[in-house]
């Protein structure tokens, strides 16, 4: 299958927490299939356990914010100030810290493989459209900044700033 088809990979994107349910309308594939990858969409993420295991170690979630205007919520910051928290007491969190810099390497690791693809594929079949139905290279570069764990990447912006007023 091509990579926009292939159950395996989204299946490994909803364990990580990117869930988007829209793919399972996209995907071309088995009754069989279907059924495993709704199964993983409602699932418990490993990005849900992360935030779980925050709050079970004391960083309390806010409370979930009241949609805008437009219907949208804002990001959820409690998850931010308790990495920040994590990253500046390193002495008092080193399992989390720990935790956190092998999710950031696996998340990596998953963007340098994206980017690789990406030229794989530009490779292999220049501008065409994918193989699977996508806008092939267009598509694939879309898919570039996605991160499983984004605040991961947001907390090193945040190191060693004084805390915002709330």
């Amino acid at each position: 299958a091509s990579g926009f088809q292939s159950v395996q990979f989204r299946e490994l994107e909803f364990l990580l927490g990117l869930k988007d349910p829209a793919v399972c309308g996209r995907l071309v594939c088995e009754p069989e299939e279907a059924d495993r990858l709704q199964r993983r969409l409602a699932a418990p993420s490993l990005s849900d356990a992360v935030d779980d295991l925050l709050v079970r170690r004391g960083f309390p979630r806010d409370p979930p914010p009241a949609p805008s205007a437009a219907g949208a919520s804002a990001p959820e910051e409690w998850r931010l100030r308790a990495l920040v928290r994590i990253y500046e007491e390193p002495e008092a969190h080193a399992d989390l810290v720990a935790l956190c810099e092998v999710l950031i390497e696996m998340d990596e690791c998953l963007a340098l493989w994206r980017a690789h693809h990406v030229q794989m594929v530009e490779r292999m079949i220049g501008a065409k459209r994918g193989t699977g139905g996508s806008e092939g290279v267009t598509y694939l570069r879309s898919t570039l900044p996605k991160r499983a764990f984004p605040d991961l990447w947001r907390v090193r912006s945040h190191l060693g700033q004084e805390p915002e007023e709330h």
